[in-house]
């Protein structure tokens, strides 16, 4: 489903979040294991990515997530 399918009043509050095809994910490990590049794995709730921001956003490290950089955090 796509977000500009919701009903006023009825689906407000659900997220439709995209689902990439395992063809994809399947190609991208290929090549992950050709170079020799280590993958690591993100959850992130978008629903909020696609606005426009009028401000500057931080937000903190995600779990998992490090940095040599004391007090590193992230920009929107």
């Amino acid at each position: 489903m796509k977000g500009f399918t919701q009903k006023e009043g009825s689906d407000y509050t659900k997220t439709f979040p995209s689902v990439v095809k395992m063809t994809t994910i399947r190609v991208l490990m290929t090549i992950a294991v050709k170079k020799g590049w280590l993958l690591h794995q993100l959850n992130v709730n978008n629903v909020f990515l696609h606005g426009d921001l009028h401000e500057e956003i931080y937000m903190q490290l995600p779990l998992g997530v490090h940095s040599d950089l004391l007090g590193a955090v992230c920009k929107l």
